[in-house]
């Protein structure tokens, strides 16, 4: 019998009331809602600029390590080059699978958000 505000909801995680509640994040470990949603979505476009430019840079390193071996007549400086830096491979493959995840983590906030819902809201088709 307590009045709570249109768009609240409790979180049984926290155990309190968030106005206009998006999820609870078990990574930032809090519930992401009317005061910080806008931080969340700046940072989850922070992590994607990061997985684009990890994968942009090992990829220049990799281009910049084949020429460097080909430019001393190695017969093959694709494979040279890989193994004198193996970990630019590695790194490079994170980053994929790393940008693939949070694209479609940041398509889904951008379209929620243009239709001016909640995560909470679209997943139930409460409104």
């Amino acid at each position: 019998m307590i009045y709570r505000a249109p768009r609240t909801v409790h979180c049984s995680i926290c155990d309190c009331c968030v106005e206009s509640m998006d999820h609870h994040c078990p990574w930032l470990s809090g519930c992401i809602g009317k005061r910080n949603y806008y931080s969340y979505f700046v940072l989850i476009n922070a992590l994607w600029l990061n997985a684009f430019f990890v994968i942009l840079n090992e990829s220049i390193d990799i281009q910049t390590r084949v020429d460097y071996f080909s430019s001393f007549g190695s017969e093959e400086p694709t494979s040279d080059a890989l193994k004198s830096h193996p970990i630019s491979v590695v790194l490079a493959v994170l980053g994929m699978v790393a940008l693939a995840g949070l694209s479609l983590l940041v398509t889904y906030h951008y379209k929620i958000t243009v239709e001016g819902l909640t995560t909470h809201e679209d997943v139930k088709s409460v409104f």
